[in-house]
Protein backbone atom coordinates (compact mmCIF):
# COMPACT_ATOMS: atom_id res chain seq x y z
CA UNK A 1 0.00 0.00 0.00
CA UNK A 2 1.74 3.33 -1.30
CA UNK A 3 1.44 6.30 0.87
CA UNK A 4 0.75 4.43 4.43
CA UNK A 5 -2.53 3.92 5.58
CA UNK A 6 -4.84 6.02 3.23
CA UNK A 7 -5.39 4.49 -0.18
CA UNK A 8 -4.86 6.26 -3.30
CA UNK A 9 -7.19 6.21 -6.41
CA UNK A 10 -5.54 3.12 -8.13
CA UNK A 11 -5.25 0.93 -5.32
CA UNK A 12 -9.04 1.66 -4.21
CA UNK A 13 -9.72 0.47 -7.71
CA UNK A 14 -7.76 -2.38 -8.00
CA UNK A 15 -10.02 -3.43 -4.38
CA UNK A 16 -13.25 -2.13 -5.74
CA UNK A 17 -12.32 -4.15 -9.14
CA UNK A 18 -12.08 -7.39 -6.69
CA UNK A 19 -14.95 -6.48 -4.94
CA UNK A 20 -17.26 -6.42 -7.91
CA UNK A 21 -15.62 -9.56 -9.36
CA UNK A 22 -16.18 -12.07 -6.23
CA UNK A 23 -19.49 -10.28 -5.39
CA UNK A 24 -20.88 -9.70 -8.96
CA UNK A 25 -22.01 -6.26 -7.17
CA UNK A 26 -20.79 -2.91 -8.79
CA UNK A 27 -18.99 -0.91 -6.24
CA UNK A 28 -17.16 1.37 -8.90
CA UNK A 29 -19.42 4.55 -7.49
CA UNK A 30 -17.94 4.18 -4.26
CA UNK A 31 -15.00 5.83 -5.47
CA UNK A 32 -16.14 9.11 -5.10
CA UNK A 33 -17.32 9.06 -1.59
CA UNK A 34 -13.59 8.20 0.73
CA UNK A 35 -14.95 9.48 3.83
CA UNK A 36 -12.48 10.04 6.51
CA UNK A 37 -12.10 6.90 8.89
CA UNK A 38 -13.17 7.54 12.44
CA UNK A 39 -11.46 6.59 15.67
CA UNK A 40 -12.66 3.99 17.65
CA UNK A 41 -15.08 4.83 20.33
CA UNK A 42 -13.47 2.68 22.64
CA UNK A 43 -10.13 1.11 22.70
CA UNK A 44 -8.67 -2.00 24.57
CA UNK A 45 -6.25 -0.94 27.29
CA UNK A 46 -2.73 -2.07 25.89
CA UNK A 47 -3.47 -1.40 22.27
CA UNK A 48 -2.50 1.86 20.89
CA UNK A 49 -5.39 2.68 18.73
CA UNK A 50 -6.59 1.25 15.75
CA UNK A 51 -4.27 -1.03 13.26
CA UNK A 52 -3.40 -0.48 10.82
CA UNK A 53 -5.11 -3.31 8.67
CA UNK A 54 -8.15 -1.99 10.58
CA UNK A 55 -8.24 1.25 9.56
CA UNK A 56 -7.55 0.50 5.55
CA UNK A 57 -10.75 -2.04 6.14
CA UNK A 58 -12.49 0.60 7.94
CA UNK A 59 -11.70 2.46 4.64
CA UNK A 60 -12.95 -0.07 2.29
CA UNK A 61 -16.25 -0.23 4.23
CA UNK A 62 -16.55 3.48 3.69
CA UNK A 63 -15.62 3.39 0.41
CA UNK A 64 -18.40 0.81 -0.19
CA UNK A 65 -20.85 2.76 1.24
CA UNK A 66 -21.68 -0.25 3.67
CA UNK A 67 -22.87 0.76 7.07
CA UNK A 68 -21.01 1.98 9.24
CA UNK A 69 -19.61 -0.21 12.36
CA UNK A 70 -19.10 0.20 15.89
CA UNK A 71 -15.83 -0.09 16.73
CA UNK A 72 -13.94 -2.16 19.86
CA UNK A 73 -17.33 -3.33 20.94
CA UNK A 74 -18.12 -5.38 23.87
CA UNK A 75 -21.11 -7.84 22.55
CA UNK A 76 -20.53 -10.02 25.47
CA UNK A 77 -21.96 -8.29 28.70
CA UNK A 78 -19.47 -8.67 31.86
CA UNK A 79 -16.56 -9.46 29.52
CA UNK A 80 -14.03 -7.76 28.49
CA UNK A 81 -14.17 -9.38 24.85
CA UNK A 82 -14.41 -6.92 22.23
CA UNK A 83 -15.45 -7.24 18.41
CA UNK A 84 -12.92 -4.79 16.00
CA UNK A 85 -16.34 -3.97 13.81
CA UNK A 86 -19.22 -4.64 15.15
CA UNK A 87 -23.15 -4.29 13.25
CA UNK A 88 -25.60 -4.36 16.36
CA UNK A 89 -28.62 -4.64 15.08
CA UNK A 90 -27.47 -7.56 12.91
CA UNK A 91 -25.03 -9.06 15.23
CA UNK A 92 -22.64 -9.32 13.05
CA UNK A 93 -19.04 -8.83 13.83
CA UNK A 94 -15.33 -8.12 11.92
CA UNK A 95 -12.41 -9.35 13.80
CA UNK A 96 -8.83 -8.64 11.60
CA UNK A 97 -6.66 -10.92 13.11
CA UNK A 98 -3.02 -10.14 13.11
CA UNK A 99 0.29 -11.99 13.99
CA UNK A 100 -0.63 -11.17 17.82
CA UNK A 101 -3.65 -13.72 17.85
CA UNK A 102 -0.73 -16.93 17.07
CA UNK A 103 0.65 -16.01 20.42
CA UNK A 104 -0.53 -19.52 22.74
CA UNK A 105 -2.08 -17.54 25.48
CA UNK A 106 -4.16 -15.28 23.38
CA UNK A 107 -4.94 -17.93 20.80
CA UNK A 108 -6.55 -19.60 23.37
CA UNK A 109 -8.41 -15.97 24.12
CA UNK A 110 -9.68 -16.38 20.92
CA UNK A 111 -11.00 -19.65 21.24
CA UNK A 112 -13.15 -18.69 24.03
CA UNK A 113 -14.06 -14.95 22.46
CA UNK A 114 -15.48 -17.25 19.32
CA UNK A 115 -17.25 -19.78 21.39
CA UNK A 116 -18.86 -16.91 23.63
CA UNK A 117 -19.94 -15.14 20.69
CA UNK A 118 -21.80 -17.52 19.08
CA UNK A 119 -23.29 -18.35 22.37
CA UNK A 120 -24.46 -14.98 22.19
CA UNK A 121 -26.26 -15.41 18.85
CA UNK A 122 -23.55 -13.31 17.15
CA UNK A 123 -22.12 -14.41 13.45
CA UNK A 124 -17.99 -13.13 13.67
CA UNK A 125 -15.96 -12.92 10.35
CA UNK A 126 -12.02 -13.65 11.10
CA UNK A 127 -10.34 -12.04 8.04
CA UNK A 128 -5.75 -11.88 7.97
CA UNK A 129 -4.30 -9.56 7.04
CA UNK A 130 -3.52 -10.41 3.02
CA UNK A 131 -7.50 -10.59 3.12
CA UNK A 132 -7.70 -6.84 3.92
CA UNK A 133 -4.71 -6.23 1.69
CA UNK A 134 -6.53 -8.15 -0.96
CA UNK A 135 -10.51 -7.00 -0.73
CA UNK A 136 -11.19 -10.23 -0.22
CA UNK A 137 -12.26 -9.49 3.39
CA UNK A 138 -14.52 -6.45 2.47
CA UNK A 139 -16.33 -8.50 -0.32
CA UNK A 140 -16.76 -11.02 2.15
CA UNK A 141 -18.25 -8.70 4.37
CA UNK A 142 -20.61 -7.40 1.82
CA UNK A 143 -22.20 -11.31 1.10
CA UNK A 144 -22.54 -11.02 5.01
CA UNK A 145 -24.17 -8.16 5.53
CA UNK A 146 -26.31 -8.45 2.28
CA UNK A 147 -27.62 -11.97 3.51
CA UNK A 148 -28.46 -10.92 7.37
Amino acid sequence: MAGGLRLNEQEAAAIIARINKVTGRDASRALSVARAIEEPKRKRAPKRGPSELELLLAQQISLLELPAPEREWKAIPGRDFRLDFAWIDRKIGLEVQGMVHRIKGRFKNDIEKRALHLLHGWRVLEVSGAEVRSGRAAAWLVTLLEGA
